[in-house]
């Protein structure tokens, strides 16, 4: 991605501009709620993986911004995402995963729907003896969702663009490191942390505190090396890397049809609200954040190579072992800022002329969502 490929948006901002998001962005229930329907509910957000339903029948249940959802796969192979809520008494549909599905079955009263969330049988809904297989109205919502590699978004009010346009700068991203629908799904780490979503995503495209917090990863991509680019609802941040450092590419496949750019670089990507990814010449690292709470996010770590990696295990293991250190290097550093914005002494901080702007980009763009139900 460069300027003649697409217009960019810079913020222009330094220490003097007021910051954008106080305490009660990180620390306020009220907010929070609110914040999932004008922030998460409203563009396209990471909710599952499709590594988690490989086979018709499968399904797991999901907790998206508040909702509780359903990923399934139909007896065709075909991927939905409905409700997780039966629409007599407000059960759970699905309480776990579950493999080889012909129904899905309320436990509550047996209110019966297809894979799709159709409903299928009241049992006794007209007494006893009395079923019903009809049920106007009463299917399970269905939610608007877009298939990415292993990733499946959605978009709750159904109102955002299209996801190829949503997501266009991602998708442009992608083409620079060639043919990434091989990809494997290696493995995944699982974090659960003390903080608000929005400090973890932050922290996420935060190259100023490389250089003091990530000793062994500033060798490799020092925190002077990082360049940033805003672009409408993405931002990315791009380092040279040195593709022959132990658990950093020694010994691992490229991507096919990779570009010379994408060789050479790893690229950090956060595409609003809360998708966070990183690209390098051998690998799509994903970190899907699940937002628990005001002050708690559980993080999964998705690591994706080129299928032919799948020969190297020493060297995919050696890449998990230094990713889930690289990940607990953070982790203190976020729940301590999470300390500090829970506290009425938070004013909002600062933003520097260097290394914020992309960071006051984000915080605007929340700002932006969050006011729009007050217009």
């Amino acid at each position: 991605m460069n300027d003649a490929q697409h217009d960019h948006t810079t913020v222009a901002c330094n220490s003097e501009v007021p910051p954008v998001l106080g305490s009660e962005a990180y620390a306020s229930a009220t907010f929070h709620q609110i914040e999932n329907d004008r922030v998460l509910a409203t563009g396209w957000i990471c909710a599952g993986f499709l590594h988690t339903i490989p086979e018709p029948g499968d399904a797991v249940p999901l907790d998206v911004a508040g909702r509780s959802l359903i990923l399934v796969r139909d007896a065709q192979g075909e991927v939905h995402v409905v409700s997780n809520i039966c629409r007599h008494r407000g059960m759970r549909v699905l309480q776990e995963p579950t493999h080889h599905l012909k129904r899905l079955v309320c436990p509550y009263h047996a209110w019966t729907y297809d894979l799709t969330g159709r409903l299928c049988a009241r049992a006794h809904h007209f007494g006893p003896g009395r079923h019903d297989s009809k049920g106007d109205g009463t299917d399970l919502p269905k939610v608007r969702h877009a298939l990415w590699h292993d990733m499946v978004f959605v978009n709750l009010d159904g109102q955002a663009p299209p996801f190829e346009e949503y997501a266009q700068h991602l998708l442009a991203l992608e083409r620079e490191y060639g043919d990434l629908q091989g990809s494997v799904h290696m493995g995944s780490i699982e974090f659960d942390i003390a903080a608000n979503w929005k400090i973890i995503a932050e922290n996420f495209i935060d190259a100023y505190h490389v250089q003091w917090l990530h000793p062994a990863l500033n060798v490799s991509t020092p925190m002077t090396s990082y360049r940033f680019e805003v672009a409408d609802n993405t931002i990315i941040g791009r380092a040279p890397v040195a593709g022959d450092r132990p658990g950093y590419g020694a010994g691992l496949p490229d991507w096919p049809e990779i570009s010379d750019t994408g060789r050479k670089h790893l690229s950090y990507v956060l595409l609003f609200p809360n998708f966070l990814a990183v690209f390098t010449g051998q690998r799509l690292t994903v970190f899907h954040m699940e937002s628990l709470g005001p002050d708690s996010t559980r993080e999964t770590v998705h690591v994706y190579m080129p299928a032919a990696t799948s020969a190297a295990q020493a060297e995919v293991e050696e890449y998990m072992t230094g990713l889930s250190a690289l990940n607990n290097e953070d982790v203190w550093i976020v729940e301590e800022l999470q300390r500090t914005r829970s506290s009425a002494g938070f004013d909002g901080g600062s933003y520097g002329p260097v290394w914020d702007q992309h960071i006051a980009h984000f915080d605007q763009l929340h700002a932006e969502s969050m006011a729009v139900g007050d217009a």
